[in-house]
């Protein structure tokens, strides 16, 4: 699903599309055992929207945990 760009989340009301994964054989993740990338089907638009709502939350993620901490 990942690689036709046909797996997507939401999250608090946030909707995501995964276009790429992978997994580790070793937790620091210098042995993979797959890495999967969407094709130029599954990715649509120039991402930029995309992005922008990724580092929204990454922001406010941060800003989460910070004032956790505090």
């Amino acid at each position: 699903m990942t690689q036709t760009g046909d797996l997507n989340g939401n999250i608090g009301g946030f909707s995501f599309k995964i276009l790429s994964s992978q997994g580790c054989l070793d937790a620091s993740c210098d042995t993979l055992l797959f890495n999967v990338t969407a094709n130029d089907n599954g990715v649509k638009g120039d991402g930029s929207m995309c992005f922008t709502n990724l580092m929204v939350m990454v922001v406010g993620i941060v800003i989460f945990f910070s004032l956790r901490g505090s």
